[in-house]
């Protein structure tokens, strides 16, 4: 499914495109995939969408947004692309295109099909540290390929990026458009997410993602949850957001004792 010989092709540049990029390292890359083998998986996943899907748990940070971390049961081509992630091929490519070895979480925690419905939006946050369940991976990269054939601007629902410490500035902005494959920085600093959308009535902002890590010996003392920096809302909703990891933390200490 994923085209590695584009891939390997965009290496060249891609190095200093992704290490050079601002507000943090990303790329985008289009055509990663057999588009025509990938859309023959859209209309398995239009009628996965009429079944009941688990909602995103992000509370009022965002709406509409539903999750599938099973995606390859959907169609052939999703099982395909979940093996083509997982392969060695796509790990030694990753190490190569950021100069460190990583390899993606098998279980696709957090990740797989993401769906944003009607007026969906994720406001702007900095993504978990560690693995939830294997405490010495760190995570270090998302991977989004996106699945919105004939995305138009006014469709809304383009990745926003910005720098923790630049929030002043205007996000950079990347569509969502079909066959997309967008790498990115997973840091404390990397805010990311989408403003509401307005695709079509009974259209999706489609997506599947994916998380790369690193093996650690132990943690660090970077140990974080997702933190969130809505760009609307209030000062209430801000607040929120700050402390919410931190009750999170105080929580989960109290289980472990």
């Amino acid at each position: 499914m994923i085209d590695f010989f584009r891939l390997q092709a965009a290496l060249a540049d891609g190095r200093t495109t992704f290490a050079s990029a601002t507000p943090y390292p990303h790329i985008a890359i289009d055509d990663a995939c057999d588009g025509m083998r990938l859309r023959a998986a859209l209309d398995p996943i239009a009628q996965r969408l009429q079944q009941e899907m688990a909602a995103s748990g992000d509370l009022i940070f965002a709406r509409n947004k539903f999750v599938d971390t099973q995606f390859e049961a959907i169609a052939p081509e999703l099982a395909e692309l979940r093996q083509d992630l997982l392969s060695p091929e796509f790990a030694a490519w990753l190490g190569e295109l950021v100069g460190e070895p990583l390899f993606l979480d098998p279980q696709f925690y957090g990740g797989g099909l993401h769906a944003g419905g009607e007026g969906s939006f994720l406001d702007m946050h900095t993504d978990f540290s560690y693995h939830p369940q294997q405490l010495t991976w760190k995570r270090q990269l998302n991977i989004l390929l996106y699945l919105n054939v004939d995305w138009h601007e006014h469709y809304g629902g383009q990745l926003l990026m910005q720098h923790v410490d630049r929030e002043s500035e205007e996000p950079v902005r990347v569509a969502p458009a079909f066959n997309r494959l967008v790498i990115m920085e997973s840091s404390g600093v990397t805010l990311h997410g989408y403003d509401p959308i307005a695709f079509p009535a009974g259209s999706y902002r489609l997506s599947i993602a994916s998380y790369a890590y690193r093996e650690e010996q132990q943690r660090s003392e970077d140990v974080r949850s997702t933190v969130w920096y809505p760009r609307s809302g209030g000062v209430v909703k801000r607040s929120v957001g700050q402390l919410l990891p931190r009750a999170i933390q105080f929580l989960r200490s109290l289980r472990r004792r």
